[in-house]
């Protein structure tokens, strides 16, 4: 966004620790000296942050409604740093649904 996050004298590394995760975010450098002298800045450099945090694991299954054709079951949502996209169904280890949250 054009905004400058940090001054480094020395070096050709920086260490951005201010980041949100699955975000994308535009990057550019620019040398100076000692008698406040400034380069032309780089091209920007764009790269997208990486989401490895996994929700938490959905707990407090229980049994709903149970007839001859049907089973309902319910959960305690699950939590995640970003959002919960859905949820995977199995029955006897195989996937038979996949669900957004907030569905029964």
């Amino acid at each position: 966004d054009g905004n400058k996050i940090a001054e480094i004298a020395t070096g050709t590394s920086y260490t951005d620790t201010e980041v949100v995760p699955s975000s994308t975010y535009r990057y550019s450098v620019e040398a100076f000296d000692a008698a406040g002298n400034v380069s032309g800045r780089s091209g920007d450099f764009e790269i997208t942050t990486s989401d490895e945090t996994s929700p938490s694991k959905p707990t407090n299954l229980r049994t709903g409604a149970v007839t001859e054709a049907m089973v309902t079951i319910h959960w305690t949502a699950s939590t995640d740093n970003l959002a919960v996209q859905g949820y995977k169904i199995y029955r006897d280890g195989n996937k038979i649904a996949e669900i957004p949250p907030g569905t029964s």
